[in-house]
């Protein structure tokens, strides 16, 4: 409770509290970029796959 409150409040709190929240969306978007490659090469192996039982 006081370091939600101390965070907050203070210039410092802020600019930490904003360190971090910077820290967390750069990490989830970096995730986000990852698993959206993963399923476009996913994606191609299928088409691929499919392809070759076609013929």
């Amino acid at each position: 409770m006081y370091a939600e409150r101390y965070s907050r409040t203070t210039m410092r709190g802020r600019k930490i509290r904003r360190d971090v929240d910077r820290t967390i969306r750069d990490l989830y978007g970096n995730v986000e970029q990852q698993i959206g490659r993963l399923r476009e090469k996913a994606h191609h192996t299928v088409e691929e796959a499919k392809d070759l039982i076609e013929k």
